[in-house]
């Protein structure tokens, strides 16, 4: 006699079997994000155009590397926004309780010209650079994961935003930039979402941040000469001599009276904010040569050399509540002994700089 397997007994067996395999599934949610605040406005501060295009960066508090000869008045502040996600999921092993969130910003800003600021974020523990999927065209992401396994655990993140300002110009007008951009934090799983809309995260609905950033530039100086340095009509006499701007004289020179004399004045325009500090130098002298143009037996004459200098205060000055400060310089012109007659005349610099 053969045995025959009771067929009952095999559809118990595989109903038991196919009963308990739902069992084995672990559920797997998505970490959700439950706020996202800034801390910190991302701030480059008070800012002087330079003598070229310049640039500014802002990986530290005192916005280095600095280009172009921008001249910054304060800090910079990094941009810092708060992030809090918790885990989300009955079911929380060490293999699917810690859940990921992905954060995108921007990867430029306009802020004086198209596209001239550029964002990344600062290193953060737990967190690396977005890869798959990638993020979408124009946006930089990173992908954090919590650290803890507990349900429903809150973590807050602190994530720096650090920016690069370039294309500041030389001849750039007084203004405060206050660009906008956002901060889309997406809960996610296995794969984090590269959607940019944060209703489409996986899980609940994550959190948008409408922030901005801020840079105060200011006016460019200029130099406007309203009078030249004159040292009038003079006799060279027989020795060396001296004569200043007011006519005073030394050695053998004779001043002609009548004649016109000035020290040199120059108007320096700039920021109409009481307070702000800009740098003058000049050089220390300067040559006078004989214009044969205008006086041709004078071709073949020597140079004489005058000294210069700041009538009052050289090295950091102050604009006024105008935005302005006059300086006059002074000189003493070197004559030398039978100095050949004729008109002489030199050309000298005065620079001014934030």
């Amino acid at each position: 006699m053969k045995f025959l397997p009771d067929s009952s007994f095999l559809k118990r067996h595989l109903f038991c079997l196919l009963f308990t395999i739902p069992l084995l599934i672990s559920e797997s949610k998505a970490a959700t994000v439950t706020s996202n605040n800034l801390t910190t406005q991302l701030n480059f501060g008070r800012v002087g155009p330079g003598s070229s295009i310049g640039s500014i960066g802002n990986t530290t508090s005192t916005c280095s590397p600095v280009t172009g000869g921008v001249v910054l008045f304060n800090g910079c502040t990094r941009g810092l926004v708060s992030i809090t996600s918790k885990n989300a999921g009955s079911n929380v092993s060490v293999a699917n309780g810690k859940k990921k969130f992905r954060i995108h910003i921007p990867s430029t800003v306009t802020t004086i010209t198209t596209n001239d600021t550029t964002l990344r974020f600062g290193t953060v523990t737990g967190c690396v650079a977005a890869a798959s999927p990638a993020p979408p065209s124009g946006y930089i992401a990173i992908d954090c994961t919590n650290t803890s396994n507990t349900n429903n655990a809150n973590q807050t993140w602190s994530i720096p935003i650090i920016g690069s300002l370039s294309n500041i110009s030389p001849t750039q007008n007084s203004q405060t930039y206050t660009p906008s951009y956002s901060v889309i934090a997406c809960g996610c799983n296995n794969g984090c979402p590269n959607s940019l809309t944060h209703n489409k995260c996986t899980g609940n609905p994550g959190k948008t941040l409408a922030t901005s950033l801020s840079v105060q530039l200011y006016k460019t100086l200029s130099v406007v000469e309203s009078s030249s340095l004159k040292f009038g009509t003079i006799v060279a006499g027989s020795t060396t001599g001296t004569i200043n701007q007011s006519g005073a004289t030394t050695g053998g020179v004779i001043a002609i009276s009548g004649s016109s004399r000035s020290p040199g004045a120059f108007s320096v325009n700039g920021e109409p904010s009481a307070g702000i500090p800009y740098n003058l130098s000049l050089p220390s002298n300067v040559s006078l040569s004989c214009d044969s143009g205008i006086t041709p037996s004078c071709s073949a004459a020597p140079s004489m050399l005058a000294n210069l200098s700041f009538s009052s205060g050289s090295g950091t000055r102050v604009l006024n509540s105008s935005g302005s400060d006059l300086v006059t310089i002074n000189g003493t012109l070197m004559v030398g002994a039978n100095q050949l007659v004729g008109n002489y005349k030199g050309i000298y610099s005065v620079f001014v700089n934030y």
